[in-house]
């Protein structure tokens, strides 16, 4: 896996890897046929097992070389999120997301913008594809453009 080293240290799976593991055809196939249903019905009948998802964080924490190895410490995120096409089970997609980081840029704030994206692409605001490239690219940026400039704050 590779991955792009960003101006202040932050890890990131490379954009390029993590769209091409996208599952766009899936999940246009399945909206054609469950129209009106909420797309969490959707991302429940994809998500991949718990055991897969804790054995490849386990991998990736070692292969990041994190210093935190402490497993709650993570969330194995989608990057690009199941909700705008993201592939469910792809290691490409799949990364150890720490909870708690300085500035408040963890799993939390990265939620956020998942529920902001899937919301802006269902009312047709803005084109999955942009969706997706943003959010692989560079989810800290997406995020002060689609949910607020000052970041997130602390509870």
């Amino acid at each position: 896996m590779k991955f792009n080293d960003r101006q202040d240290d932050r890890w990131y799976p490379n954009a390029w890897s993590v769209l091409m593991a996208g599952d766009v055809a899936r999940l246009k196939s399945w909206l054609k046929t469950h129209v009106g249903i909420e797309v969490k019905v959707y991302t429940k009948t994809v998500r991949p097992p718990q055991q897969f998802k804790r054995d490849l964080k386990v991998r990736q924490i070692r292969l990041y070389g994190y210093a935190d190895k402490r497993l709650r410490d993570y969330e194995e995120d989608h990057l690009v999120a199941l909700e705008i096409g993201g592939s469910p089970d792809s290691a490409k997609n799949l990364w150890p997301q720490p909870r708690h980081v300085i500035g408040n840029w963890g799993s939390l704030a990265k939620e956020k913008l998942e529920n902001r994206l899937h919301t802006l692409v269902c009312h047709r605001k803005i084109p999955l594809a942009q969706a997706q490239w943003e959010t692989a690219h560079d989810w800290i940026a997406a995020y002060k453009r689609y949910v607020g400039s000052k970041g997130p704050v602390s509870r």
